[in-house]
């Protein structure tokens, strides 16, 4: 069945990473999550991970602070340093600090290297794949038995 217990159970090996440079502006950064169709950017210099900048920090430290996004740096905005989960993390951890940190974003690493990064939208979208997963059994079992 469908037994996710990791994060490599979840991602099973389907990486996405979506960098900007930290010397970009805000708007860049708007724009890549725009055209990505997502909530979270890893944000490097010189090829290096030194955070990620997500919707809630455009709306936090950028909009709600009056910055001009024209003239605002990423890294100026960024969360930073990332808090990063390996492949072999259990989902259950994930949400525990995702709860603990207040964050909904964690970078997935595999030693050095970033692979992938994990939303709390999809430890949600994990957990409902394996209640119904559940409920498929549970009912497979009592029409057995009707």
């Amino acid at each position: 069945g469908r037994q996710m217990r990791t994060v490599s159970d979840y991602l099973k090996g389907k990486y996405r990473l979506v960098e900007i440079d930290s010397e970009r502006t805000a708007v860049a950064a708007a724009k890549k999550m725009n055209a990505e169709g997502i909530g979270a950017l890893l944000v490097t210099r010189s090829g290096k991970v030194v955070g990620i900048v997500t919707e809630r920090d455009m709306l936090s430290k950028v909009v709600a602070a009056m910055r001009d996004p024209a003239n605002t740096q990423v890294a100026t905005v960024m969360t930073s340093p990332v808090i990063s989960v390996d492949l072999g993390t259990p989902l259950e951890e994930c949400r525990q600090i995702m709860g603990d940190e207040k964050i909904r974003h964690l970078l997935v690493r595999d030693g050095e290297r970033a692979l992938s990064v994990i939303s709390a939208r999809d430890l949600l979208c994990a957990q409902t794949a394996v209640q119904a997963d559940h409920i498929e059994k549970l009912e497979e079992y009592l029409y057995q038995y009707s």
